[in-house]
């Protein structure tokens, strides 16, 4: 997906997620546009985000995540993970990984992806649902997961 697609398609949703460099101080932010509260619970699939790097491209690398009550679970480039979860309801939340496989990617770049992904997960502390799709916000990082169809 071209940078311009990534953009478009995380604007809606979230209309501040620009980082915003100051003097090394990283500011990433949502706009609340169609917010809805509820369960963040199900399976989601990374579809897009930005963090203290700038803006995520994923290209065809696929990332994901089951909200399964306090113990859930995803899938990175490389490896998969476990996870607690302190909410599954939108509004405050802490995710925390547990166990991780530790096997590498024959790509370099999908092993970079994955670091980052994790990095950014452990700094989520805001998860809410808009326009159908789970944004997990933190400090540094908002990362947009769409729900994985069945």
């Amino acid at each position: 997906m071209r940078r311009s697609q990534q953009m478009r398609r995380l604007a809606p949703a979230c209309a501040l997620a620009a980082s915003v460099a100051l003097g090394g101080l990283v500011l990433v932010g949502c706009a609340d546009v169609g917010a809805t509260t509820g369960s963040i619970e199900g399976a989601w699939k990374l579809v897009g985000g930005t963090d203290s790097d700038g803006l995520m491209h994923l290209h065809d690398i696929r990332v994901t995540l089951t909200v399964d009550g306090a113990n859930s679970r995803g899938a990175g480039p490389c490896n998969a993970y476990g996870a607690s979860i302190s909410s599954t309801r939108t509004g405050k939340v802490s995710i925390r990984r547990g166990v991780t496989t530790t096997m590498a990617c024959v790509e370099q770049s999908r092993n970079t992806f994955e670091q980052r992904y994790f990095r950014d997960l452990d700094d989520i502390d805001v998860a809410h649902l808009s326009s159908g799709d789970l944004w997990l916000v933190g400090s540094n990082a908002s990362l947009q997961f769409a729900p994985i169809r069945k």
